[in-house]
């Protein structure tokens, strides 16, 4: 068995080299076009490999910054790290006037990365149909639909599952409501995701508990 005087050296030595981490997290700022202090856990490709992990890791292309998602790219227009939340646009959407998002984020599923929470705004639907629907709640996307296929939009939160028939999912993504924008002026201002932040080590742990007792 190890003697005491090795195990408080472990201890220290550990409580050392998280010193030193610590140190070289808070050192590591970036910046892209307009985001500014790019900070741990976030970080630009190329950082150093302190700056944080591979899930948080962002791409400056021009002037913009971006965050891949299950192989899906995404603008990112703001990061608060108090409320650990994230907004991001969808590259497909953003400079279209009437396309498709190029997957899906589905509501909930917190033991994601990042995930959407459904009660703090709304969520869009895209399908398609082979028959054209009489509802009202649902928008057709003419520049999207062809002869046998009407492509539709509905922005009811609990439509997601409910097809009718002779229909076909195809995404779903959140939405931040606007009442004074279209809809699809709304999808262009992007929607926002929760992140939870990286327990790596003792110091983030106590970073993280001492921001939820809110000290």
């Amino acid at each position: 068995m190890p003697s005491l005087l090795e195990l408080s050296f472990c201890l220290i030595f550990l409580s050392f080299t998280e010193i030193i981490i610590i140190h070289g997290k808070e050192s590591c700022s970036s910046s892209c076009g307009s985001l500014q202090n790019i900070r741990y856990p976030f970080h630009l490709r190329g950082d150093p490999i302190e700056c944080g992990s591979s899930d948080f890791e962002l791409n400056c292309e021009g002037n913009n910054t971006t965050l891949d998602i299950h192989q899906r790219k995404y603008y990112v227009k703001d990061i608060s790290y108090s409320d650990y939340k994230i907004m991001l646009v969808d590259v497909g959407l953003l400079h279209n006037n009437c396309g498709l998002p190029g997957g899906s984020i589905y509501p909930g599923d917190s033991g994601e990365t990042f995930w959407s929470d459904l009660y703090y705004q709304g969520q869009v639907t895209f399908f398609s149909c082979s028959v054209k629907l009489n509802q009202s709640n649902s928008n057709i996307l003419s520049c999207l639909s062809k002869n046998n296929t009407t492509i539709y939009a509905t922005f009811i939160s609990f439509y997601l599952g409910y097809f009718p028939e002779n229909c076909q999912f195809l995404y779903t993504i959140p939405l931040n409501e606007n009442d004074g924008l279209t809809k699809f002026d709304q999808l262009k201002l992007g929607f926002t995701l929760n992140w939870h932040p990286p327990i790596n080590s003792m110091i983030d742990a106590i970073h993280i508990c001492a921001k939820t007792a809110g000290l």
